[in-house]
């Protein structure tokens, strides 16, 4: 069992170093042995947060339990499930499709349509289905997911809690928001019946359940619901300047615009973007939102010019991590589209909804961005310049 957390990471590594080297001089060829130790090394290396070293000695190790055991073993959907989430972390997600969608495959053949491993696996596919726009795919991994873990731990169960809080993020994107606190109300109660310390969790449920209370237009509930969120992180995790304590503090800027108090949102999430470049890294999951929150607001404000220049930065994380398809992206392109709108450059307007059209066509009818991309399209078809 490899040594994780930052205390033991050091000790832990040195550990699977040595085995690597053991196994490697006395298996001829390498085998089985060899392939744990890697694979060992490869873990420990991902909860140290190496990420990026982490995909040598898993690929490796990956590779050998394919030919070892003809592409069909538990241990192959583990290996290519941590090279999938480390591939995710380094912000290539488009290419996490292809080991995420292998452990899936996996562990149906070996497993069946019942074990956790399945559901597991299947979250990360989902994950990674969701950044890069796949919203319909992302639901289905993730429905699949909370019913693999109803079947195995019961409806009730905290781990199937877990699960419906995955499916509550695809469907806050697909703006289900009824379904979203359908979702979220059972599954807080669920983590405050349970055993053991799930205040995570509920943090986590409680922040995504104020984002689809502001939606259905209860800021009220929605205060709670943040407040009760930013509460329970602080007593777990006291540094304010990790990502999931400033997700927090994002949804308290989304429900202060609702609320009108737009300089104080623009404060927020300023507040919210510097502490961000300051504590993560460029390519972290969610970066690229936080320009666009700020420019957001910089837009009602007519700040177009600030605005401007985050869309735009928004948009170049948001490329580089998850390609041109993600909701993220969509909201950057429209906003940056009705930005050039206002600074009199309806050249740049129209190539920004050129290029964002064909992923506003895959949403579901309904959707506010397809509205606000019609409305666009209608307010710029007979302009000229």
């Amino acid at each position: 069992m490899a040594l994780t957390g930052n205390k033991h990471a050091d000790r832990g590594l040195r550990e699977n170093l040595a085995a690597i080297a053991l196994w490697r001089g006395i298996e001829n060829p390498f085998g089985e042995k060899v392939a744990s130790a890697l694979a060992e090394y490869g873990a420990t290396l991902l909860n140290a947060s190496k990420v990026d070293q982490s995909l040598v000695p898993n690929r490796e190790a990956l590779d050998m339990l394919r030919r070892i055991h003809g592409g069909v073993h538990a241990d192959i959907a583990v290996v290519a499930s941590n090279i999938g989430v480390a591939l995710i972390t380094l912000g290539r997600v488009e290419e996490s499709l292809v080991p995420l969608s292998e452990a899936v495959e996996v562990d149906r053949k070996v497993y069946g349509s019942k074990h956790r491993a399945l559901a597991v696996h299947l979250s990360n596919l989902g994950a990674a289905q969701l950044a890069i726009g796949h919203l319909d795919r992302a639901e289905n991994a993730f429905r699949e997911s909370v019913a693999v873990r109803s079947a195995l731990y019961g409806e009730d169960s905290a781990e199937t809690a877990k699960s419906k809080n995955n499916l509550a993020g695809a469907l806050t994107q697909m703006e289900e928001f009824a379904e979203v606190e359908n979702l979220l109300r059972p599954a807080i109660v669920a983590f405050e019946k349970a055993e053991g310390d799930w205040r995570r969790w509920i943090s986590i449920s409680e922040s995504n359940l104020a984002f689809a209370l502001v939606n259905l237009d209860r800021a009220d509930d929605a205060r709670k619901a943040i407040d009760r969120a930013i509460e329970l992180r602080a007593q777990i995790e006291p540094d304010n300047s990790s990502k999931a304590a400033l997700d927090l503090q994002s949804v308290v800027g989304k429900i202060e615009i609702h609320e009108g108090q737009l300089n104080l949102a623009e404060q927020q999430f300023q507040e919210v973007l510097d502490r961000s470049l300051a504590n993560l890294l460029e390519n972290t999951a969610g970066l690229p939102d936080r320009y666009g929150e700020l420019a957001n607001v910089q837009f009602r404000l007519r700040k177009f010019a600030e605005a401007k220049a985050n869309f735009e930065e928004g948009i170049r994380l948001e490329t580089k991590r998850a390609g041109i398809n993600s909701t993220t992206m969509i909201r950057g392109r429209l906003g940056l589209a009705e930005t050039f709108v206002q600074l009199h450059d309806k050249v740049a307007a129209r190539e920004q909804l050129t290029l964002v059209m064909p992923a506003v066509d895959a949403l579901r009818p309904g959707h506010s961005q397809r509205k606000r991309a019609a409305e666009l399209g209608a307010a710029l078809k007979d302009q000229t310049d």
